[in-house]
């Protein structure tokens, strides 16, 4: 036998190395598989959350700017939080079966003028403060905690 016909006859893989590759593939799609959907979830919430942030800090320039109040309500609670919010009547409904809580800074609501109505969870004030608040977005097992601080009014999205 030549040289030349032992390495023609030596290219290409042999059926015990193909059928390795295919267990160590199907192996890893095995881990993979499940962790995949838990993954999906957590991009999801914290899409609503980041969504939420940008909603309350355009609430804060808001009444910064135009030198008003602007409040924020809650849909109402069916349990386990609400599944929507309003800046200012203007209504958000949240995706993914999300729900919303919003926890008041100790007597913050006292703060709110009477004028502004009983079902705001929270209030910016032309000076950029605001109510201050806790706000935590869920999706079954998992959340996110919303941060409003009373005294600058600044939000922020702790993990």
């Amino acid at each position: 036998m030549t040289r030349r016909a032992r390495r023609a006859g030596a290219c290409g893989f042999t059926v015990l190395e193909l059928m390795i590759a295919i267990v160590i593939v199907a192996m890893i799609y095995a881990l993979a598989v499940p962790v995949f959907p838990r993954l999906v979830a957590g991009t999801r919430l914290k899409a609503v959350a980041s969504e939420l942030l940008h909603d309350l800090r355009a609430a804060r320039g808001a009444a910064i700017s135009q030198g008003r109040a602007i409040r924020l309500t809650l849909d109402a609670d069916t349990g386990g939080g609400a599944t929507g919010y309003a800046v200012e009547g203007d209504p958000r409904t949240l995706p993914w079966n999300c729900r919303l809580a919003v926890a008041p800074a100790p007597d913050a609501l006292a703060l709110l003028p009477p004028s502004l109505g009983a079902d705001v969870a929270l209030a910016f004030f032309p000076d950029g403060s605001a109510t201050g608040a806790t706000l935590r977005v869920s999706q079954g097992d998992r959340a996110l905690r919303l941060t409003v601080d009373g005294l600058t009014g600044r939000t922020s999205l702790d993990e």
